[in-house]
């Protein structure tokens, strides 16, 4: 993959029934995980709706529970499957960032996110920003 910026958009999103499989060439990454749907109040106030893309569903449920618990810009979030495309395309001369999102694969479920949020906690590392899973 070419230079990948930090703050990519995630669109278009695409709602399937089978995400992609995953794949790594130096053009073409597909990477299964999972998004994080959030948006504020309808009529204009909060956020838009926007995307979040993990590749572990611990820090994905932490961040969308974290924005949610704003009250003030955050009023819906839901976590889902997905998997994140990129492609680079030569005639343009940049990557092209595809998002695809398994229809009806919500998977906030408030009852058994304190295991999660443990793991997650358990899975942190102050001298990296990524999280490693825990055995």
């Amino acid at each position: 993959m070419r230079h990948m910026p930090w703050a990519v958009a995630l669109r278009p999103r695409h709602s399937v029934d089978r995400l992609p499989s995953p794949q790594y060439t130096d053009d073409h990454i597909v990477r299964r995980g999972y998004v994080v749907d959030f948006a504020g109040h309808a009529g204009g106030a909060g956020l838009p709706r926007s995307w979040v893309f993990f590749a572990d569903r611990e820090p994905a449920v932490v961040f969308g529970r974290a924005a949610r618990m704003s009250g003030y810009d955050v009023s819906h979030y839901a976590v889902l499957e997905a998997a994140r495309e990129n492609r680079w395309n030569e005639r343009a001369s940049t990557d092209v960032v595809t998002l695809y999102v398994k229809g009806g694969s919500d998977l906030r479920n408030h009852t058994a996110e304190r295991l999660l949020l443990e793991r997650w906690v358990r899975g942190c590392r102050p001298d990296s920003a990524s999280y490693e899973a825990p055995d």
